[in-house]
């Protein structure tokens, strides 16, 4: 695996650079970890150091965000803004759109939601749409439940969040594993 500085060398885009050392920042305040030790499996998901400690990142227009554990997480990051109405119908159940409307901020929390249980979970090709699907939102309490169900997994996971007027932040935290019945 390349080393953090290699990683680094290897971002042509200089907004994408910024944004990768910020996380990085990030997760050294979290983790308390100097020097960083940043390791990717080879799915690409990242873990600290040689104990591989699960650890997510995410980074969009001047947002980062990063959150570390003894067990999964996942954690999203995402500016509001109207392209999310170009891909809704990619992500989104009729249910999911009668529970959140379609408005762009409910939208890109649903996304956002999404992306943090992809992070979570660590499953390449999960579909969106078909295998996610947000059974409730709880907008006082700031949290939503998930249904996943994929040929490994048949589970409800939380998902915690904020949102403000321009960007909406969501994370995931725990063991994979409590069992429901098959997702509708």
């Amino acid at each position: 695996m390349p080393s953090l500085w290699a990683e680094y060398e290897s971002l042509v885009n200089e907004a994408i650079r910024h944004r990768w050392l910020a996380s990085r920042f990030a997760v050294q305040q979290v983790s308390q970890q100097s020097p960083l030790d940043v390791i990717k499996d080879q799915s690409g998901r990242p873990y600290l150091g040689v104990e591989r400690k699960p650890l997510s990142l995410s980074h969009c227009e001047g947002f980062v965000a990063a959150i570390h554990a003894d067990v999964s997480v996942g954690i999203d990051v995402e500016c509001i803004s109207s392209r999310v109405q170009k891909i809704k119908n990619y992500f989104m159940r009729d249910e999911e759109l009668n529970l959140l409307g379609e408005e762009n901020g409910p939208l890109i929390l649903a996304w956002s939601a999404k992306e943090s249980i992809y992070k979570w979970l660590g499953e390449k090709h999960l579909e969106y749409k078909s295998q996610l699907c947000i059974r409730s939102i709880d907008f006082l309490d700031q949290a939503m439940e998930i249904e996943i169900n994929t040929k490994e997994h048949n589970l409800i996971q939380s998902v915690f969040f904020r949102q403000d007027s321009d960007k909406v932040l969501t994370w995931t935290v725990g063991e994979i594993g409590r069992s429901i019945g098959s997702c509708s």
